[in-house]
């Protein structure tokens, strides 16, 4: 159920965020691709993360989802992921 995933999530008008800096390995993995898998829209998807999570990276891509590290807050990773239309 996605309501038992780790981490926080919300809707705002740039998209679905993901929030799982406080979260500890392998947990921000679960929460991320959990939610992906129940995604009912396309994307955008914001990523909220307290270090650059590159082993997702190729999960990602399987699932057919860019990743684009962008500026995020101080202490922050925030990552935009995307599903190519």
């Amino acid at each position: 159920m996605i309501d038992d995933l780790p981490g926080r999530h919300w809707m705002a008008d740039d998209g679905l965020h993901i929030d799982v800096r406080d979260l500890a390995a392998p947990e921000p993995m679960i929460a991320i691709l959990g939610r992906l898998e129940t995604l009912a829209t396309d994307g955008p998807v914001i990523v909220h993360h307290f270090c650059e999570p590159a082993p997702i990276y190729d999960d990602l891509a399987d699932l057919g989802w860019t990743c684009e590290v962008v500026p995020g807050d101080e202490d922050e990773v925030r990552l935009i992921l995307r599903r190519p239309v």
